[in-house]
């Protein structure tokens, strides 16, 4: 009985593992941190009708050429964003911060657009909570620009979560090969004597390669890693 007790007890850990590695661990420990002042524009003026309200803001000088001025508006209870488009601009690729009124970023969103010649974008509908947005403009006509980074994950992340993901797997191998054993001494078999590197590699192996795909994931969403 109590060797199937343990048997039991594999599905509900590998269960809560899948659930850590997916999303406690990359959410609470490999942090997403923010710095949207370079990215920030200056609001203009306020605007109030019978539908809702809007600020006008002017966009950073860096990208001003690009996009001059953008709005941040309400219509029937919903918040969207509509951008200026300067002159010239075909095609654009940009990504957009938005933040709620304690200044935290609730969500990042890449807008791509062909423009058709417009001098408008069209209305980009935005989280219910936002106050406030960032823009990054990354792309103009197919070409890259260089963007200031705004969201990093630095390097204490990066350990915290590498040293968690090795010391789970560590536990949950360690628990597999114990039942292993049980199953052994139950039939009276003989098990093989392993070595450390058996229990010790493969949670190493696991944690950098888990590390790695969430890395390289979000290097390509403009995430970098910052020392420090």
């Amino acid at each position: 009985m109590e060797f199937i007790a343990y048997i039991l007890m594999l599905p509900a850990t590998v269960s809560v593992y899948a659930l850590f590695m997916s999303s406690v661990f990359p959410k609470y420990l490999l942090k997403i941190s923010y710095d949207i002042e370079p990215i920030l524009g200056r609001g203009l003026k306020k605007f109030t009708y019978p539908e809702g309200r809007a600020v006008l803001y002017e966009a950073q000088p860096d990208i001003r050429k690009f996009i001059e001025k953008y709005v941040l508006f309400t219509l029937e209870g919903y918040k969207y964003l509509q951008l200026s488009i300067g002159s010239g601009v075909k095609s654009y690729t940009a990504s957009i911060v938005m933040l709620n009124n304690k200044n935290r970023v609730i969500d990042v969103i890449t807008l791509t657009e062909s423009t058709g010649g417009a001098s408008k974008s069209r209305p980009v509908r935005l989280h219910g909570e936002t106050s406030y947005v960032a823009i990054s403009l990354t792309s103009v006509n197919g070409v890259s620009l260089p963007s200031p980074v705004f969201a990093m994950t630095r390097l204490r992340e990066i350990l915290a979560y590498f040293a968690a993901t090795f010391l789970l797997s560590l536990l949950v191998i360690l628990e597999i090969a114990f039942v292993i054993r049980e199953f052994f001494d139950l039939f009276e078999l003989e098990m093989a004597s392993l070595g450390a590197a058996v229990y010790v590699v493969p949670p190493l192996l696991i944690a950098l390669l888990s590390l790695s795909i969430l890395l390289v994931a979000r290097a390509k969403n403009g995430i970098k890693v910052v020392l420090k």
